[in-house]
């Protein structure tokens, strides 16, 4: 869901999207969208297979959605005021409408590199880039596309566009804002001690942050719901057993998978909420990265798969510590009509124990 000056929008869990707001455009139908965000007057939407479809105000183009590049689909569109843009499969950035500023002028990559996130608002866009490092381009008349250095060892994660201020949201947990703060929209309360934020949104004049609480040892909360695969609904993760290192006896699960399909369950010291595939990647690719749980799983007729964590075999940049936290997931291969051929479970963040 995204809210923009003039309206509102969400994605309904059967795939159709209400609008809302003194301007929000009607919503062409069609219920297989999996991603949509209002934009000032009009609305951008990524549909399950892939395209883009964008209505409302049209003056500058911004409703102009160009072809995309044979062999890639979106996996998420933004909007800004006068203009567009959309994450491509391939990591790149597509972007159209009123170029006045620069807005739609995408900064190429070093080889290597990828987009992995995108946000437009006002007249510029940010994007994230696979490193872990933000670049933004655009209007730069309140210094929104002066990206704040990150210090080091650190990452940014997560980023988002406000009309003339940008936030980003930094692998230690802490929000940075940078740009315009006429409305305080770029100073981030501070955390509370054992504090962190989790994730991130902004409006034209106003920043939002969800803060987590410290977790106890032996806590395991659900988070990043995921999207319908082809069983019809989303894959689940669980984790049952001991947390307490010394049982060495702590058992991952997933339930709601295609039935004989490939997955794998992985994990990561950081959050993130990334289009990948045809779901979300909520684990931060940055710092120490993902990190796989060998073996490979093949899903049950009944659409589960489990695995047991071996502490003995983790993989060096992955050892799990008592007292620490970190987030897991399960990826599978899963051929959805007009998807890219893989989904993703929701996460679960478990604190372990002595």
């Amino acid at each position: 869901r995204q809210t923009q000056y003039y309206a509102c929008a969400a994605l309904r869990s059967d795939g159709s999207i209400v609008t809302w707001g003194p301007h929000a455009p009607r919503v062409p139908p069609d219920p297989g969208y999996t991603q949509a965000e209002a934009a000032y007057f009009h609305v951008v939407a990524v549909r399950q297979d892939g395209s883009v479809l964008a209505w409302g105000d049209n003056q500058h183009g911004q409703c102009d959605v160009p072809a995309l590049p044979p062999g890639t689909t979106a996996l998420k569109a933004t909007g800004g005021i006068q203009h567009s843009a959309a994450l491509l499969s391939d990591g790149s950035v597509l972007a159209w409408g009123s170029n006045s500023q620069g807005q739609c002028d995408v900064p190429p990559l070093p080889p290597g590199l990828r987009y992995v996130d995108v946000s437009a608002n006002g007249y510029f866009t940010i994007g994230l880039v696979s490193d872990g490092s933000v670049v933004a381009w655009g209007s730069d008349l309140t210094g929104q596309t002066q990206v704040p250095a990150l210090p080091p060892g650190l990452a940014y994660v997560e980023v988002a566009a406000g009309q003339e201020y940008g936030l980003a949201l930094r692998s230690d947990g802490e929000v940075i804002g940078w740009g315009s703060d006429a409305h305080g929209q770029a100073s981030v309360p501070a955390l509370p001690p054992g504090y962190s934020y989790s994730a991130l949104g902004a409006g034209a004049h106003h920043g939002l942050a969800l803060r987590e609480s410290p977790f106890p040892c032996g806590a395991v909360k659900n988070f990043c719901p995921g999207h319908a695969n082809t069983t019809g609904s989303p894959a689940t993760l669980g984790v049952w057993g001991s947390l307490d290192l010394q049982d060495d006896d702590t058992h991952l699960w997933t339930a709601a998978c295609p039935p004989g399909r490939l997955g794998l369950f992985i994990y990561g010291a950081d959050t993130a909420r990334l289009p990948f595939g045809d779901g979300i990647l909520c684990i931060s690719p940055f710092h120490p990265g993902l990190l796989r749980l060998a073996p490979v799983v093949t899903i049950d007729a009944g659409g589960h798969a489990s695995h047991q964590i071996d502490f003995t075999s983790l993989p060096g940049a992955g050892q799990i510590s008592a007292g620490s936290i970190w987030y897991f997931q399960f990826w599978d291969r899963d051929y959805t009509a007009g998807g890219v051929g893989a989904n993703l479970s929701d996460a679960a963040r478990v604190t372990f124990c002595r």
